[in-house]
């Protein structure tokens, strides 16, 4: 992997710690190269299974807030909060989301939101500011 080894020793102390150098520079450029290769390919392969998100503004949301407890077992625990308002899309995979009016807005990556399929109480006053 990192070529052949001379078989002609070399006497020289300075010769010898610079061609450790060149031998390591080269291992090291080559790893860097097939670690940049394996994560295009990852990525290739995580994409395509992947479903592109939008949320617009006013629609209502759930947020993927998983808390890590103690002692606790995360089976029957809830991993998602709210309703919240999604108020603004600052980005194509970012979202500021609101719980109410007293909130203050968070901004969230889209992965960690769902569609809030529930019949809602009316909140046709509430007043969120942005």
């Amino acid at each position: 992997m990192y070529g052949t080894i001379d078989e002609t020793s070399v006497e020289d102390y300075d010769a010898s710690v610079e061609q450790v150098r060149d031998r390591t520079i080269t291992a090291y450029t080559r790893v860097r190269q097939q670690l940049r290769r394996s994560a295009e390919r990852n990525k290739r392969y995580y994409d395509v299974g992947l479903k592109p998100k939008q949320f617009n503004p006013g629609q209502w949301v759930f947020y993927f807030n998983p808390r890590k407890l103690r002692g606790k077992q995360m089976k029957w625990q809830r991993q998602y909060e709210g309703p919240y308002l999604v108020i603004a899309n600052p980005t194509s995979l970012t979202a500021k989301i609101q719980r109410n009016a007293k909130s203050p807005a968070k901004a969230v990556h889209v992965d960690k939101l769902k569609n809030a399929l529930v019949r809602l109480p009316n909140r046709g006053s509430v007043r969120l500011h942005q």
